[in-house]
């Protein structure tokens, strides 16, 4: 997500009754954030959050306008992360509200979370999940109390990785051929290390 998103579908009638009660539960115009930003603001996930939930409901919407007959009687719904509410929500297990409030509380519990520690995150491809770990594992115990283990599958193409944004947690784990992708410094800069005879690039990305 990022600014501007929802600019292409506020005015369907049923994604603008949407926007309406997000505007009540939430209690702030997440529409306006969405057009307008800051992108900071939006990048808060008490703010992302319930504007990725959004969104996918809002693309949902789009079809129905565009292509009822798809997305009547989907035979499976699925989604990964923030995606899971909408698909639960397109499943009909979860109200519109419902859904909404989680994704709320789920945004808060993030942007709580945080601030305890500065952290940071980094997606890995073309290195076995089992060596990963190993570096991960090597990262942590490099830094006092330090945390960096694998978050989450990308895929079928590499690997989140995650924690306390230390310096060994920070590069530690990328000590071995392969693309890395992740965040911990200045969106902008790119970084290109040597690895194992190999040249690797990192493009960090602010959590």
């Amino acid at each position: 997500h990022g600014v501007g998103m929802l600019q292409k579908v506020k005015g369907i009638p049923a994604v603008s009754e949407l926007l309406e009660c997000s505007r009540e539960l939430l209690g702030y115009d997440i529409l306006k954030i969405c057009l307008d930003g800051p992108e900071e603001l939006l990048l808060q996930p008490r703010h992302g959050q319930p504007a990725a939930f959004i969104g996918a409901v809002a693309a949902l919407e789009k079809l129905r306008l565009e292509r009822p007959e798809a997305a009547m009687c989907p035979l499976v719904v699925a989604g990964c992360s923030i995606g899971e509410y909408a698909a639960l929500y397109t499943a009909g297990v979860f109200t519109f509200e419902a859904a909404l409030q989680l994704a709320q509380i789920r945004g808060e519990a993030m942007q709580e979370a945080s601030t305890i520690v500065e952290q940071a995150r980094l997606r890995v491809e073309q290195i076995p999940q089992e060596k990963l770990a190993e570096l991960c594992s090597a990262a942590a115990k490099a830094e006092a109390g330090g945390v960096c283990e694998i978050a989450a599958p990308d895929y079928s193409e590499g690997y989140w990785c995650s924690g306390h944004r230390g310096r060994h947690c920070r590069a530690a784990s990328i000590r071995v051929s392969g693309r890395c992708r992740g965040a911990g410094v200045d969106r902008k800069r790119r970084v290109q290390h040597e690895v194992d005879g190999a040249r690797a690039r990192h493009a960090w990305e602010s959590t």
